[in-house]
C-alpha cells in the first residue's frame, strides 16, 4: 500500500511541474508576477528596486535593501482549467540594513507559500470510480538578512565608496509540509488516509550592487545576485520509509544594469517638493539570470526589460527557456504602483508566461507597505 500511496503523490506533483530528480517541486515556482513578467524563473534574484517580499522569495539578501513593513499576496488558479491553486502570502520587514522575511496569511488559510492539487479519481472498475487522492504541499519561509556596507556607514571607518555601494547577504529556512488523502472507497477495511511529511531546507543569498552617477539628474546601476536553493541539499521522507529524496535544489545567478533619470534635481525649480512622490521620471532596467538544478539538464534562462515611469508605471517583457521541461517562450506584464515616496505603496502586477502548452498562464499579486518608522519621523519634524 506504501508503494502506490507513493506512486499516486508522484502523480499529483508531476500535474504542474515537469519531469524532476527532486520532491516538493511546488518550491520551484515564483510566487512574484515581477519576476515572471520578466522571463520567469528566478529572475528576482537580481531584482532590488522593487520592495515586494514575493520578489525577495528569490533572494533572501534582498530585504535588507528596504525599509518599512511589506505584505505581498497573490491567489491564482495553477493551470488554467483545473482546480488546482497556489497561494503565496509573504511580509518584509526592512530596517537600517537588517531585513526580515516572515509567512503571511494567504487565501488557503495558510501562511507562506501554498499549493492544493486539484481530486483525482482512481478507476479500478471500468466507469466505476472506487478510490481518489488529492494532494497538497505548504511551505512557511522565515528570513534574515544584512546590508554590510549599511552597518560600515555608520563606523568611524567610512569611506566615500561605501555611498556607492551595497552588499547584502541572507538566509531563509524553509518549513514544507506535505499532505495526501487517499479515500479507499467502500468495500475496503481501511477506507481514509491522510499521510503527512515534513521536513525543512536552507536558502542563502547574496546581492551586490554598484551605484554610480555620472551628472547630477542620471543613476546609473549593476547589480550581481547569486542564490542557493536547498543549499545543503536537504531531503524529505515520505510514509516513514527508509527512502528519502532530496527537496528541490538549485543554484540562480543573475545580473541587472539600470539607468534612471533622477527627479530631485531636474525639478526642484519647477514643481513644489511636496508634490514629487516619486525618485525616478524614467527608469529603464535589463535582468538576465541563469539557473543550475544540478543535474544533466541544460540550464534554465531568463532574461527581460523593464521601463518605467514616475516609478508608478511599469511595461514587462521578457523571454523564459526550459528546454528539457519542453517550456520555451515569451513572457509580458506590467505593474502599478500606487504610493508617496517611501512612505507607502499599494502595487499591482500582473503577468503571463508560457506553459509548454497552448496556452499562457496569467496571473497577478499585490503588495501593501509603509514605513512606519519615516511616518513618525516626519510627524516629528512637522511638530
Amino acid at each position: 500500500m506504501k508503494l502506490v500511496l507513493t506512486i499516486l503523490l508522484v502523480l499529483s506533483i508531476g500535474v504542474s511541474c515537469a519531469v524532476t530528480d527532486y520532491a516538493c517541486m511546488f518550491l520551484a515556482i515564483n510566487p512574484s508576477n515581477i519576476s515572471r513578467a520578466l522571463g520567469y524563473g528566478n529572475i528576482g534574484v537580481v531584482d532590488v528596486w522593487h520592495n515586494n517580499p514575493l520578489t525577495s522569495y528569490s533572494n533572501p539578501a534582498i530585504a535588507s535593501l528596504h525599509e518599512g513593513i511589506s505584505y505581498g499576496y497573490t491567489h491564482e488558479n495553477w493551470n488554467t482549467g483545473s482546480h488546482m491553486y497556489y497561494d503565496g502570502g509573504l511580509i518584509n520587514i526592512g530596517y537600517k540594513g537588517i531585513g526580515v522575511i516572515l509567512p503571511a496569511p494567504n487565501k488557503s488559510s495558510n501562511y507562506g507559500i501554498n499549493l492544493d492539487y486539484e481530486s483525482y479519481p482512481q478507476t479500478i472498475k471500468q466507469k466505476d470510480i472506487l478510490r481518489s487522492y488529492r494532494s497538497k504541499e505548504s511551505a512557511a519561509v522565515y528570513g534574515l538578512s544584512f546590508n554590510t556596507t549599511e552597518f560600515m556607514k555608520r563606523t568611524e571607518e567610512y569611506i566615500p565608496l561605501f555611498g556607492m555601494l551595497d552588499l547584502a547577504v541572507g538566509a531563509e529556512r524553509v518549513y514544507i509540509k506535505s499532505n495526501l488523502n487517499y479515500d479507499m472507497g467502500p468495500g475496503y477495511p481501511e477506507d481514509y488516509y491522510d499521510i503527512t511529511s515534513e521536513a525543512a531546507c536552507l536558502n542563502l543569498g547574496l546581492i551586490s550592487r554598484f551605484k554610480y552617477f555620472p551628472d547630477e539628474n542620471i543613476k546609473l546601476e549593476g547589480v550581481y545576485g547569486l542564490s542557493l536553493f536547498n543549499a545543503f541539499n536537504e531531503k524529505i521522507n515520505y510514509l516513514d520509509d527508509d527512502r528519502k529524496d532530496t527537496i528541490y535544489r538549485f543554484t540562480n545567478n543573475g545580473l541587472a544594469l539600470s539607468a534612471s533619470v533622477l527627479s530631485e534635481n531636474l525639478l526642484k525649480n519647477r514643481v513644489n517638493q511636496d508634490l514629487i512622490f516619486f525618485d525616478n521620471i524614467l527608469s529603464t532596467r535589463l535582468f538576465v539570470s541563469l539557473e543550475d538544478d544540478y543535474t544533466y539538464r541544460e540550464d534554465k534562462l531568463s532574461y527581460g526589460v523593464e521601463v518605467g515611469f514616475l516609478d508608478t508605471f511599469f511595461i514587462r517583457r521578457g523571454h523564459y527557456r526550459d528546454r528539457d521541461g519542453s517550456v520555451v517562450g515569451d513572457t509580458e506584464g506590467y505593474g502599478i504602483s500606487l504610493h508617496y515616496k517611501n512612505l507607502f505603496e499599494y502595487s499591482y502586477n500582473s503577468s503571463s508566461i508560457p506553459t509548454g502548452l497552448s496556452n499562457n498562464e496569467k496571473s497577478s499579486d499585490q503588495t501593501f507597505m509603509i514605513n512606519l518608522v519615516e511616518l513618525y519621523n516626519l510627524t516629528l519634524a512637522n511638530k
